[in-house]
């Protein structure tokens, strides 16, 4: 196998495909390595340079493929271990890096330093689980050097939780239902597995933690018709953050019903009620 370690960030990096031990590429394995080398060297160094990275990668690809690892706090990318990306040329200099798939979600969902799943750490950054390692190195600074990727990242961010969150949450009771039959089994078998439905309710509530808690902490853009969907605390659902957003807000309060008053986007805290936490988030959101 064909590894090395990348300049900066020292990234463990393991070529995976294609196989430069098979025969075809036996005559010229270690000229085709020097290339893919100097082609990963030259990206990072770009990044740690902020150098005009965002033209050699797949922006909406990253902003996939870091939301998702976010939002189960996978710490895997700490390593890094289990990173995937690829180019679909690596012969062509034009080719860019396409981050994913996302893979080994053993170390995730708060399992650091807990042993458990779904109780801890739902509202930590996950830079700050991962502090002093070359994965948390590269991955901040693929966010913290480019204002275009972290626009990226918030439009899929925004998509995410107007478009698909709901059916997001519903999965997991999904699952449970179609797999409960085998639970039973296997309980029966090894006596293990028998309190999986109690933990539905704790796993809806530590991504409704999370989410809420990345919300208010995300960097917000103005996205205008750059995107159709909703972020929470754009009470109006005019895609930005403004005044306008307060005193939608506020009319709905004093018992006035404005047309485009959207309640998903004002009840910040989700409980269901709009009240003055809700109000002071919305401020907040603005003030951001």
């Amino acid at each position: 196998t064909y590894r090395f370690r990348s300049t900066p960030y020292n990234l463990p990096v393991n070529i995976k495909d294609p196989d430069l031990t098979d025969e075809p590429f036996w005559d010229d394995a270690d000229v085709r390595f020097e290339g893919i080398k100097t082609q990963w060297n030259d990206f990072v160094r770009a990044v740690r340079d902020k150098d005009d990275y965002e033209q050699m990668m797949d922006l909406d690809a990253f902003a996939r493929f870091f939301m998702v690892n976010d939002l189960i706090l996978n710490m895997e990318l700490g390593h890094p271990k289990s990173t995937f990306l690829y180019r679909e040329n690596y012969a062509d200099p034009e080719s860019k890096y396409v981050f994913g798939p996302v893979w080994d979600l053993d170390w995730a969902y708060g399992y650091e330093n807990s042993s458990q799943y779904y109780v801890r750490d739902a509202t930590a950054s996950i830079f700050s689980k991962m502090t002093g390692q070359s994965g948390n190195n590269f991955f901040m600074a693929l966010l913290d050097n480019s204002e275009e990727v972290r626009k990226a990242y918030y439009r899929v961010w925004v998509e995410f939780m107007r478009k698909y969150y709901e059916e997001f949450l519903e999965y997991p009771e999904d699952y449970f239902n179609y797999a409960n039959s085998s639970y039973q089994t296997n309980a029966s078998l090894w006596g293990d597995g028998r309190n999986y439905a109690s933990q539905l309710n704790q796993i809806r509530t530590w991504f409704d933690q999370r989410t809420s808690w990345i919300m208010e902490n995300i960097e917000v853009f103005d996205l205008g018709d750059d995107s159709p969907y909703l972020s929470i605390g754009d009470v109006n659902a005019d895609g930005v953050y403004s005044v306008a957003d307060v005193v939608c807000l506020l009319a709905y309060m004093l018992g006035e019903r404005p047309e485009d008053f959207h309640l998903k986007q004002a009840d910040i805290d989700k409980n269901g009620f709009i009240t003055v936490t809700d109000l002071v988030s919305v401020i907040e959101f603005v003030i951001k």
